[in-house]
């Protein structure tokens, strides 16, 4: 049995589960960048009318992560603040005791983008918006950020592009933004870069290179390491704002699932996966049931090695969407999940992101925007609960419910 929930939420970006705790990296807006948690707290149980368990509405409390170590010196504080500067469409994965942050686009800073490639006709824009392929490290035990030095052959600067981390590796796949210099993309390179015919002349493209980010050596040496990984099979066609996860499949094969994006005018529905192990792509998979339609900016995560979960996105109509999709893995069926039990139904949202709990299989969708043009953002995170609670983890959450005991009086838990 399938539940979702309501919780409260805002427009973010990149959002993963540690440890009990929600953390979500960077907004939608690149002038606005921050980090925030927020515990993920037993929530209470009622009974429905058919017996069964439905979650009440518990809202968790979000803490903003300071950019900075506020214990640090004057000199760091600065040097910190000047590497890292708001932008959008970037993404973070958590490794380790690590939280890694790579690409996006943002406003241009000469005197800031020594390290950025920068192509001097986009200095002409209005906005000056700058795709950059920098990268950056949030440390949860010393609460500070890096700047990440990097060797090997980096991607082009881009930004709503698909990631996710494997082991001590980022895997990086498609995106838009900066064009590949041909002496660079004739070396063997499998991937496709295409131009979008509306920049009138700017060189931005669409793109489906698979690019891999070795943090592996970064503790011993201070440098992660950039490679192109030089798959086989049929790629997907390139493309931005597809939905993107990793779960294991058979003898713990490692897969990446890649679901729908737009490509030139097209939002598309297909899903593809990624061996990593043979590094072979599987050409678009043979899917059966309720097959999602086209769309941009949807979420895809994995629940478990089984179960993926796809939420909204933006149609062919230039509709938000505000549906829940299942795909199971083993039998490539989907089947769309029944929201009619929340009250006012559920909020329509593209741009958002979600996250995993790997321990419930339950899945947390933060924020995100309603509609593409209003830039009225979500209020609300919802829980997608892809199996039933333990029976033990069902009396926790009632006795969460109840009045807290009297100091000195016995708890008494009998199971």
């Amino acid at each position: 049995e399938d539940h979702l929930e309501f919780l409260s939420g805002n427009n973010m970006g990149s959002c993963f589960v540690d440890s009990g705790l929600i953390y979500t990296a960077m907004s939608s807006d690149y002038d606005t960048a921050c980090l925030h948690r927020a515990e993920t707290l037993p929530l209470c149980v009622q009974q429905a009318e058919d017996g069964s368990p439905r979650p009440l509405v518990r809202c968790p409390k979000f803490h903003t992560i300071p950019f900075i170590n506020p214990s640090a010196d004057e000199d760091a504080l600065v040097g910190e603040l000047d590497s890292w500067r708001p932008r959008s469409g970037a993404r973070a994965a958590l490794i380790g005791d690590s939280i890694f942050c790579y690409g996006g686009l943002h406003i241009h800073d000469p005197f800031h983008d020594e390290d950025d490639e920068y192509d001097e006709e986009e200095e002409q824009e209005e906005n000056r918006s700058h795709y950059t392929s920098s990268v950056f490290r949030y440390d949860l035990q010393r609460l500070r950020w890096d700047t990440i030095s990097t060797e090997g052959h980096p991607p082009p600067g881009r930004d709503k592009f698909g990631m996710v981390a494997v082991g001590s590796k980022l895997i990086v796949f498609g995106g838009y933004g900066s064009a590949v210099p041909e002496v660079e993309h004739s070396q063997n390179s499998p991937a496709s870069y295409v131009p979008n015919p509306e920049e009138n002349g700017r060189r931005r493209v669409w793109n489906n290179g698979v690019y891999v980010l070795d943090t592996g050596l970064f503790e011993c040496r201070g440098v992660c390491t950039w490679s192109e990984l030089r798959y086989q099979g049929t790629a997907p066609a390139p493309r931005a704002a597809c939905g993107m996860t990793m779960c294991r499949g058979p003898n713990t094969t490692t897969y990446v699932y890649v679901f729908g994006g737009r490509f030139q005018t097209e939002r598309r529905s297909d899903m593809h996966r990624l061996n990593l192990d043979t590094e072979t792509w599987s050409g678009e998979l043979d899917a059966r049931g309720s097959i999602p339609c086209g769309r941009s900016w949807a979420t895809l995560t994995a629940a478990s090695d089984s179960k993926l979960v796809m939420c909204g996105g933006y149609n062919n109509d230039l509709h938000t969407l505000n549906d829940v999709y299942l795909f199971d893995t083993d039998v490539l069926t989907w089947c769309q999940l029944d929201t009619s039990h929340i009250p006012g139904g559920l909020e329509p949202r593209m741009w958002h992101t979600a996250c995993a709990d790997g321990a419930y299989g339950d899945v947390y969708i933060l924020g995100g925007y309603n509609s593409l043009f209003s830039g009225s953002s979500c209020k609300t995170i919802v829980r997608v609960r892809t199996r039933i609670l333990p029976l033990l983890d069902l009396c926790l959450q009632v006795l969460a419910a109840r009045p807290a005991v009297p100091a000195g009086l016995p708890l008494v838990l009998r199971l």
